[in-house]
């Protein structure tokens, strides 16, 4: 099959906006819960929250695990089932992709990220987000957090695929992403993420502040690249990028 960059960026657009579906939809779970229980003042009632969004941030983690699994199986023989602009420019820098088609690829998947928050908000409301980027910036251990959390997950696709193990690639990008989602204070690891995360709602990053956080990332890819190259010089992959 003739996989043509329009199908590519088709696959990477769908894929992005799933992710912030489940991302998005998964996150307003646990505001539920609270609400529900924003009238009882007992200890053991702030106790069954806290325990709420534990269960709520490891049950979301693994839906986003399970989704990337899923959608990498799916559209990676069409795109390479990236869906986040981090890992297209390890593939750019791995020379899988050029740099016109990273940049399509970026564009593709940031604009699959705000129209799937959007569609996850609306679909939980009825209405458009009546805020965008209220949040504000981060506290600064946080971007120390997102810069681990995108490390590990570029690396973990990458290394893999130049290891000869690109079958393998759903199951460490998946896992990855449920130990981040679950682990870190702030993991997202997705550019794609961060800027569709400002148009979440209230729970959303100011501009600014997903600016910072895709910088952040981007450094981290570039680091990734840096040290997946250096323990895999040999490439044993097919090029699935």
């Amino acid at each position: 099959m003739d996989n043509t960059l329009a199908r590519r960026l088709v696959a990477e657009f769908i894929g992005s906006a799933l992710l912030l579906v489940a991302v998005v939809g998964s996150g307003r779970i646990v505001t539920g819960i609270i609400r529900l229980n924003s009238t009882k003042t007992s200890t053991t009632d702030f106790k069954s929250i806290g325990l709420a969004q534990s269960v709520d941030r490891f049950g979301g983690a693994l839906i986003v695990g399970l989704l990337l699994a899923v959608m990498v199986v799916v559209f990676g023989a069409v795109s390479g089932g990236h869906f986040n602009p981090a890992v297209s420019l390890g593939a750019f820098l791995f020379k899988g992709l050029t740099a016109a088609e990273f940049a399509s690829y970026a564009v593709a998947q940031i604009l699959g990220g705000i129209v799937g928050a959007f569609v996850a908000i609306y679909a939980a409301s009825g209405s458009a987000p009546s805020s965008v980027g209220a949040k504000g910036t981060l506290d600064p251990w946080l971007y120390v957090s997102e810069f681990v959390a995108t490390f590990v997950l570029v690396t973990a696709v990458h290394a893999t695929i130049r290891a000869g193990k690109a079958n393998f690639v759903p199951l460490a990008l998946g896992g990855w992403v449920v130990v981040m989602g679950g682990a870190f204070p702030q993991g997202l690891g997705n550019p794609a993420v961060s800027f569709g995360s400002v148009f979440s709602g209230k729970a959303g990053p100011t501009f600014v502040a997903a600016l910072v956080l895709v910088a952040v990332q981007l450094v981290a890819a570039v680091a990734s690249w840096s040290v997946t190259k250096f323990l895999y010089p040999q490439d044993a992959s097919a090029r699935a990028y």
